[in-house]
């Protein structure tokens, strides 16, 4: 693990926390593709990771509509993760 993430598991001080201490953590650019087909339906995404950032060298609670899915555990990077869920059918069956 970085210091970074280290110490802010432990709620360390932001200016400790970031390599640009002038940026936005939040200026990030998150996509899933996938390719049309009736037998995939997506369910919904979330954003992994911690429901703060730093910003401009303050930590801040992230204040827009994007749903958060916090880990149990350390999360082992300054990053955010995509998770998105699909419903894939075969075609076969009963219509799934």
């Amino acid at each position: 693990m970085t210091t970074a993430v280290l110490a802010d598991a432990a709620g360390g001080e932001p200016g400790a926390l970031t390599w640009a201490p002038k940026a936005d953590q939040r200026d990030r650019i998150d996509f899933v593709f996938y390719h049309p087909d009736r037998r995939i339906r997506l369910l919904g995404s979330v954003i992994v990771g911690l429901s703060t950032s730093i910003v401009r060298n303050e930590r801040v609670e992230e204040s827009g509509r994007e749903k958060f899915r916090e880990p149990s555990w350390t999360w082992p990077t300054a990053h955010k993760a995509v998770l998105s869920t699909f419903r894939v059918s075969t075609g076969h069956g009963h219509g799934n």
